[in-house]
């Protein structure tokens, strides 16, 4: 090497140096590389959520299998942000407390880990399922319990208050592919139709933010987690169209078709914020964002908030809305949903291994108290039960259960009637036939029988009801129904004759079942369908 080319060496040697301590200064002032990587743009990174098409809910089966399995390596870390008395009254095993509002402050996210799943819990899955996306928005990888504790626990010293209640009243549903109006006898100041969208600020990139202080800030404001339907059907109801918010529907464009609340916009939920669709959404007025159970409307809410717009969730979404299982599917049902997994009682997270489990009689004994103070008429009459039969539409056609014996099924059953023996009703083989979207209407021969069924069946969270006075009020023919009260009340009715159960369209104008108990079963641990199953099956 020659003298020149080492004083050459020399100087870019020195160069770099310079130029490293030069940029190193940079960092320091205002442009760190933390700062850098938690800087962001908001709307790009709400797009980048929804780009991912991450499915975010997460069953509790699934959680506790994960728990459950004797490995500690492959546990998420369970952020629980209910308020801390309810925490302390029982949560997950191993579950962190951190309270909804607090989550993004500096101090709680240097808490989070990012190289595990997060699962967040909170009381039905919807304030859960905003943090969930926010998460998300910000580089964790997170996950809502679906349901939240409403899912995990049967306890009610748990969960006290928190569960489903389906609808008492059900409100109106436009049908079709377009909005409608609200029309509920009443004339709307400024005319029928909803009032038009504003004009939305400029959506476009404004600049690094810090993510975390956004969101935090968005927390802070302190809105509702979510809006009943009595509240939103007030809003519209009241006569003046000047104050109604705007309703978002981002269900599906063919399940918005069969049902939704009049005057909902269909904005599906992964393309909500494009900038065509953004321009439809107004930021002078409150947007209640619709889906089938509430919890993707909490995520489109949260990521809707943290981009400046005043949105809130319509709580259990429209099946809070709507009884009806064709407009509103997917509604939760505390039998089948709500598990006995254990929880941990205090204030320290725990683990597996110091939960407990809810007495299961106190799971049975507010399963039944839940059915016997809905005040539910289960009692159907064979006159009513022809009718819905008779009327030329499958589609509102009950499931006909008689559980007679199979010889006396075979003289003459109800047409469409599936034959399972009374005592038979509660295994686990025979209740996966029985379906959860529609009427049950059992049959005996008398009603009796049919009417513990009845109850049962309701205790497990189905739509039971008993057929009044059984095959007696259906037929007077004595081979069909041998026990009469009264023949001359009777109409007789049509049958199917022999062990198929038959259509309306096939019809032709006992002794107690078999008493085969077989095993009594043990308790499970599993959900409150499961020990109410086994219990009801070991009575019988």
């Amino acid at each position: 090497m020659t003298k020149e080319d080492k004083i050459i060496a020399v100087v870019c040697v020195v160069i770099l140096i310079a130029s490293l301590a030069f940029f190193s200064i940079l960092k320091d002032d205002g442009g760190t590389e933390a700062e850098v990587t938690e800087a962001g743009d908001v709307l790009g990174a709400t797009r980048a959520f929804l780009a991912s098409g991450k499915n975010t809910m997460l069953p509790a089966e699934a959680l506790h299998a994960n728990l459950d399995d004797g490995f500690q390596g492959n546990d998420p870390y369970i952020l629980s942000i209910r308020g801390t008395a309810d925490y302390e009254a029982g949560h997950i095993p191993g579950a962190v407390n951190i309270g909804f509002r607090s989550v993004f402050t500096e101090e709680n996210m240097s808490k989070l880990p990012k190289n595990k799943e997060i699962v967040v819990v909170c009381y039905t899955g919807h304030t859960a399922s905003q943090i969930t996306a926010l998460l998300n928005m910000n580089g964790y990888n997170a996950l809502c319990l679906k349901w939240g504790m409403s899912s995990w626990s049967s306890d009610p010293t748990v969960n006290a208050g928190k569960y489903y209640i389906p609808p008492t009243t059900d409100y109106p549903s436009v049908s079709g592919s377009e909005p409608g109006s609200w029309t509920r006898g009443r004339t709307r100041c400024g005319g029928d139709e909803p009032a038009p969208a504003a004009e939305t600020a400029d959506n476009g990139d404004s600049g690094p933010v810090d993510l975390r202080a956004e969101i935090h800030n968005y927390l802070s404001l302190g809105n509702p987690p979510a809006m009943k339907a009595a509240d939103l059907s007030a809003n519209l109801d009241d006569g003046d169209s000047s104050n109604d918010h705007f309703i978002l529907s981002i269900r599906s464009a063919s399940q918005y078709e069969v049902g939704h609340i009049p005057g909902a916009v269909n904005i599906g939920f992964k393309t909500l914020f494009t900038d065509e669709n953004l321009s439809k959404l107004p930021k002078d007025k409150k947007i209640v964002v619709v889906c089938y159970t509430g919890h993707t409307a909490s995520q489109a809410t949260a990521l809707l908030g943290v981009n400046g717009y005043d949105a809130a969730p319509l709580k259990f979404g429209m099946t809070g809305w709507s009884s009806n299982s064709t407009v509103a599917p997917s509604a939760y049902v505390k039998a089948t949903a709500a598990h006995n997994f254990p929880v941990v009682k205090g204030e320290e997270p725990g683990d597996m291994s110091t939960g407990v489990i809810a007495d299961t009689s106190e799971v049975i004994h507010t399963a039944t108290t839940d059915f016997l103070g809905a005040g539910k008429n289960t009692m159907i009459t064979a006159e009513a039960l022809y009718n819905n039969l008779n009327d030329n539409y499958a589609g509102n056609d009950p499931y006909v259960l008689s559980i007679r014996s199979p010889e006396q099924y075979e003289i003459g059953h109800i047409p469409g009637a599936v034959n399972i023996p009374f005592r038979s009703v509660f295994t686990e083989e025979n209740i996966s036939q029985l379906p959860t979207g529609k009427d049950i209407v059992v049959v005996c021969y008398t009603g009796h029988t049919a009417s513990q069924v009845t109850a049962m069946l309701n205790v497990l969270g189905y739509n039971a009801l008993c057929l009044k006075f059984g095959m007696a009020s259906w037929s007077f023919n004595s081979s069909v129904a041998p026990h009469f009260y009264d023949p001359s009340t009777v109409t007789d009715y049509p049958v199917v004759t022999g062990p198929e159960p038959g259509t309306f369209r096939t019809r032709q104008c006992g002794d107690d079942d078999d008493d085969d108990e077989g095993d009594v079963e043990d308790f499970t641990t599993g959900s409150v369908f499961d020990i109410a199953r086994v219990a009801c099956n070991n009575y019988l």
